[in-house]
């Protein structure tokens, strides 16, 4: 027997809208269910010291036009309006610096897509390219749509440490290990500063019980680091004078610029 399709008419406004119901917890006033998860599982339960609606960023500043706007009053008419553009700013849900074991810290930001909003997408990405410039590879954005991609979010978080030190772990392990590479590639590591990226490379060496020589080149001149001639009494002639810590070292050893692109 064959089932009598439904033709009832549903009202949506929003497919990606879920549990958009304002509530009330502790105090704080969640515009979703899924946010009051997000705060009772992140916060309560795993310890992440969450702040809600806290970070207030102006995306656009406003500026009083020299030119002029007609546009409809309070009486519905066609009027010169002289008040200045509003600025558009944009508070995440959830915002916190995440610092682990290995003293890398983290800017997180979580958005519990709980309620339609027009605007949302061009403020993400205004935000996005703004977070970018300031924290660059520091900054994490999590935008997740039910209590499982929540929990997989903060995995994630969990794991930073790990999946930053296995991605340098392996670019040195790769080239460290390979007699042809050693000789014709020297790993370059950009980033921003607390990175940890020093950490990770002293504890490499040490992992591999070889010899490290550290030279951090904006505290140096070239000189330093090629030798320089000097006068020899004895011979009457310029000799040239190697840089201590250049020397004895031998294959294996690891020879390592620290902020390289800050160096003279």
């Amino acid at each position: 027997m064959r089932r009598k399709l439904s033709t009832a008419k549903r009202t949506v406004t929003n497919t990606k809208v879920r549990n958009a119901q304002k509530v009330t917890y502790k105090g704080i006033k969640f515009q979703s269910k899924l946010e009051v998860y997000c705060y009772r599982y992140g916060k309560e339960e795993l310890g992440y010291p969450l702040e809600y609606e806290s970070f207030k960023t102006t995306l656009f500043v406003g500026p009083r036009l020299d030119g002029y706007l007609y546009q409809p009053n309070k009486s519905k008419h066609i009027a010169l309006d002289t008040t200045k553009l509003r600025d558009i700013t944009y508070s995440p849900d959830f915002t916190f610096v995440h610092r682990t074991k290995g003293g890398l810290e983290y800017f997180i930001v979580i958005e519990c897509k709980g309620r339609a909003n027009d605007s949302y997408p061009l403020k993400k990405k205004m935000f996005l390219a703004l977070m970018n410039r300031k924290y660059g590879q520091n900054f994490y954005f999590f935008e997740p749509h039910n209590q499982l991609q929540i929990r997989e979010c903060f995995e994630i978080i969990k794991n930073l440490l790990k999946l930053h030190v296995k991605r340098i772990y392996e670019v040195l392990e790769g080239v460290y290990n390979n007699d042809s590479l050693r000789k014709t590639i020297v790993p370059l590591f950009i980033g921003n500063p607390g990175g940890g990226k020093t950490a990770i490379i002293n504890q490499f060496a040490e992992d591999k019980k070889v010899k490290i020589v550290e030279l951090i080149t904006f505290q140096m001149s070239p000189f330093e680091i090629s030798g320089i001639a000097m006068p020899n009494k004895t011979t009457k002639k310029m000799t040239y004078y190697n840089f201590d810590k250049l020397e004895n070292l031998v294959d294996g050893d690891i020879l390592f610029f620290d902020e390289l692109l800050n160096g003279n």
